[in-house]
């Protein structure tokens, strides 16, 4: 739920981005076949545009497995960091469960980058990418989304 019903950061095209975004955004058509609005948003400002991807490729090339981002022990203790600020007494049952203590990082990591999108969604609500008729159905988007946990 937003905070405010204001865009305070409009989706911006290749075309209306600042010059430093543009490559950032020509690279993301490029790959998926068009732009997630959230990206577009993230555009305004191109430092926290390559900020963020920054950090989703770091948590994508990590130790997790999509559906290891799922299971029972990884979101208990995710849970438990975001209530308690970060401070957690599940860790042990976490490690008990067979991830390593590397992970918790990990973790840390992905918090950070949902909490920045849910952030900025929260003071300038972002609209919901309307796929192109011909990509609804496409193969090599659904097998990029997929791969990415479709979390662009």
């Amino acid at each position: 739920m937003s905070t405010t019903t204001d865009t305070l950061f409009a989706p911006l095209t290749i075309a209306t981005a600042p010059e430093a975004s543009r490559p950032v955004l020509d690279s993301i058509q490029q790959s998926f076949r068009f732009i997630p609005n959230l990206i577009a948003s993230f555009a305004n400002n191109p430092v926290v545009l390559q900020g963020y991807l920054a950090l989703d490729t770091a948590y994508e090339n990590g130790s997790f497995t999509q559906r290891e981002r799922q299971i029972n022990a990884l979101v208990t203790l995710v849970k438990e960091l975001v209530r308690e600020r970060g401070y957690a007494k599940d860790i042990q049952k976490f490690l008990a469960a067979g991830y390593k203590k590397e992970q918790v990082m990990e973790l840390l990591l992905g918090i950070a980058l949902k909490t920045i999108s849910n952030y900025v969604d929260h003071i300038s609500p972002t609209p919901v990418t309307q796929l192109p008729a011909k990509l609804q159905r496409s193969k090599l988007l659904t097998a990029n989304l997929d791969k990415r946990g479709a979390q662009l």
